[in-house]
């Protein structure tokens, strides 16, 4: 043990040094160190379905654009491409899953992430490249004085990467203590099961482990990134907000039109992931809590059309609300309750409505059998005039709203190039579509696609449960 006048030494040597205060290096650096070669805008075409605009790149891209009023200070944008991580093999799936994050992490360019963060601490955007099963891309936003910094942002992410090893151990240690701590959690245990049973074990849906983080791979992670962000030419780029398009034009040009392009039109492979087939119903016994949560899910292939979707939409809006009055109200042992319908185009179209609650465990078997009794009064008598009228309100009310809202476009423009190749001819057919809605309608929908003989359920219960 030291003596206190050893310590007291020891203060009185700090005390007496002469300490030089720290000093921030970052100075004023360019973001970019070199100016990129502009591009040219080489096409033009109005899209007045829904007063947008296109433009066509020299290099191939494609950008559109949506000006509006309806924030003075908002620029939102995302882009994609075909491909994403389903043009890898196994071995890369946590590689390509992890790709993106480690991009994130590691700054751009000359710059690590701390110096990045506080060159540009006065600049208001964000960007965040993503990879998913079928498409690579970027989502983001930014103040209209800061639009340029985010073209500079994403001029980069394609140029000139920068992958940190440093950042990729420190992520993979957390993550792994994070991972150890996630095996105590029911929750998690209830939602990897339902991951997996979602999936049928399709190897690339695994729920992450220590173990299986373990199969990352640096120089991988490098090489996917390199690659899903090569090529400008089959990337589509969208803008919606308050949007000079004069004065986005030249940036467009310089920061999107310079990104270099291999014309290689890349298309995603179907990975062939897929619900099992058949009832399916698995409990799962974790925690001490007395509750419980149950999720069932009815699943299969879709006849993809407009009407359809408003269909099955309008379903889930019909059965929600009546989940709720009759089974929270009337019953009143359900915590909460709650359905909605999922629908995918690609890699096949296909279906999901998943209804769920939550309850005491001793109420899971009764409250399921509610469930289903009001699906099957659905589907033998369909729904009453008042609960059609209800959705149909309730569709063109939340219709009318996002009419407002930069979000809402974004996802609109976006979602209509990737089903219909960009045309939007039918796009203001949504309230006919609404009103078209009929009883019989609703009824045939609930019998193609609530199947009693096709779903999978998955059930929280506690150990003491078991």
């Amino acid at each position: 043990m030291p003596k206190e006048s050893d310590i007291l030494k020891l203060l009185d040597d700090v005390e007496n040094q002469d300490i030089e205060a720290y000093q921030d290096t970052i100075g004023n650096q360019p973001l970019m160190a070199e100016e990129p070669v502009p591009g040219k805008i080489v096409g033009t075409k109005a899209i007045p379905e829904v007063e947008a605009t296109e433009w066509k790149l020299s290099n191939g891209a494609t950008v559109v654009v949506k000006s509006t009023d309806f924030k003075d200070d908002e620029i939102l944008f995302t882009a994609y491409s075909l491909g994403g991580n389903s043009l890898y093999g196994q071995e890369d799936d946590i590689s390509a899953d992890l790709a993106t994050t480690i991009l994130s992490m590691s700054g751009i360019a000359d710059f690590d992430n701390i110096t990045l963060d506080k060159m540009l601490s006065d600049k208001v955007y964000n960007l965040s490249p993503y990879i998913s099963d079928l498409t690579e891309g970027f989502s983001g936003s930014a103040s209209v004085a800061d639009i340029e910094t985010l073209l500079q942002m994403l001029n980069l992410y394609f140029t000139r990467q920068r992958i940190d090893p440093t950042s990729f151990a420190s992520y993979i240690n957390r993550m792994k203590g994070i991972l150890e701590n996630k095996k105590a959690s029911p929750e998690a245990a209830f939602q990897d099961t339902f991951l997996v049973t979602s999936a049928n074990y399709h190897m690339r849906k695994r729920p992450m482990s220590a173990e299986i983080l373990d199969e990352a791979k640096l120089d991988r992670i490098a090489q996917i990134d390199k690659e899903r962000f090569a090529d400008a030419s089959d990337f589509k780029f969208f803008f919606v907000g308050n949007v000079d398009q004069e004065k986005l034009k030249p940036m467009v040009e310089k920061y999107i039109g310079s990104i270099p392009s291999t014309y290689s039109k890349e298309h995603w492979n179907n990975l062939h992931i897929e619900s099992p087939v058949g009832v399916v119903e698995k409990t799962v016994y974790r925690g001490q809590e007395d509750k419980s949560t149950f999720y069932l899910n009815f699943h299969g292939k879709f006849s993809y059309s407009k009407e359809n979707v408003m269909a099955i939409t309008a379903l889930g809006k019909i059965l929600s609300t009546r989940l709720l009055e009759v089974i929270r109200e009337d019953k009143s042992s359900v915590y909460y309750i709650d359905a909605g319908p999922s629908i995918n185009k690609y890699p096949e179209a296909e279906y999901g409505m998943t209804i769920y609650f939550g309850c005491s465990p001793e109420k899971v078997k009764e409250l399921k059998e509610a469930v289903f009794a009001e699906i099957k009064d659905i589907d033998e008598k369909g729904p009453s005039l008042e609960e059609l009228n209800k959705a149909k309100e309730k569709l063109l009310r939340e219709r009318e709203v996002n009419l407002r809202e930069n979000s809402f476009w974004l996802g609109a423009l976006s979602s209509y190039y990737r089903n219909y190749d960009g045309s939007f001819k039918e796009f203001g057919d949504y309230n006919d579509l609404v009103n078209n809605l009929s009883i019989d309608k609703i009824k045939k929908t609930a019998s193609k696609y609530l199947d009693f003989n096709n779903y999978f359920s998955v059930t929280l219960k506690p150990e003491s449960a078991k």
